[in-house]
């Protein structure tokens, strides 16, 4: 049958057009018989929708298209009642909203749908999840004896390299967090207008890499690639005496700086010069 029946051989066809309306939707049934068998729910559905215009005794002109294509399954009738349901304005259903196309339902021997409402079986197909492996601790550290307060973020500390970023890191694999980012404050006496602390393989960024390393081997270290945290200006950038930022010549020393964290160990270098 050209509209419904997979099949493009002649006598197929032919035969099809020879049948009575019933019996050709009876054909396209026993066709795809073991093609549907096991297949997918909207191949499933074309099944369940085909016997039900058989059992209603639909004819076959009222099927304006039948198609299956991959995992969608489509069947229109143009025997659909597309006028208002209303009644004196509103509603002749109550809840359906104004508008809903009238139709003879079908008679399908089953409405399968993904009920939602159960806390276990949305556990069960939910998606997305947040555990402590998603998160990414951050590790300010400085050069000190003792951990030092930072008064913009209160709770938070600047570490102690050494011991004090080996147990603070230690304590958050023991929750579940094994990823971290390292974000070091580098003594003024080291910063220049051109920074190029950024990229001493011996810098405290490089140092506390190799230190969690040796620690931690599978810990998880990003890094911040930017000039900020070792120029004197303050700036992400390398700036003239006019104000002009460098832009080439600082694309230089971001590249040297996170190469340098790379051969310290690094994971992943976060480039964040702007």
């Amino acid at each position: 049958c050209h509209h419904l029946v997979y099949c493009h051989h002649s006598s197929c066809q032919e035969w099809c057009k020879q049948q009575s309306e019933r019996q050709s939707i009876g054909f396209l049934l026993s066709f795809q018989s073991k093609r549907l068998r096991g297949q997918s729910a909207p191949q499933s559905r074309l099944r369940d929708t085909m016997q039900a215009l058989l059992s209603n005794q639909v004819a076959l002109p009222q099927i304006q298209a039948a198609s299956l294509n991959g995992r969608k399954a489509v069947v229109a009738r143009s025997a659909v009642t597309t006028e208002k349901a209303v009644t004196n304005g509103k509603a002749s259903r109550p809840g359906v909203p104004e508008g809903t196309p009238v139709v003879t339902p079908l008679g399908l021997s089953s409405r399968p749908r993904r009920n939602r409402r159960s806390e276990t079986f949305r556990s069960g197909i939910r998606e997305n999840w947040l555990s402590p492996a998603h998160f990414i601790l951050p590790i300010f550290v400085h050069e000190g004896d003792k951990n030092e307060p930072i008064p913009s973020m209160p709770g938070i500390y600047r570490l102690a390299y050494g011991k004090n970023v080996v147990d603070h890191v230690a304590e958050a694999r023991s929750l579940g967090v094994n990823q971290v980012v390292i974000f070091p404050k580098t003594p003024d006496h080291l910063k220049t207008s051109t920074a190029e602390e950024a990229f001493n393989t011996n810098g405290l960024s490089q140092r506390t890499i190799r230190l969690l390393k040796d620690a931690f081997p599978d810990v998880e270290i990003y890094t911040d690639v930017a000039l900020d945290p070792y120029n004197s200006d303050g700036h992400d950038g390398i700036v003239r005496d006019d104000g002009v930022i460098m832009n080439d010549e600082t694309v230089e020393y971001l590249c040297r700086q996170a190469v340098s964290q790379a051969e310290a160990g690094a994971d992943c270098v976060s480039p964040s010069g702007v």
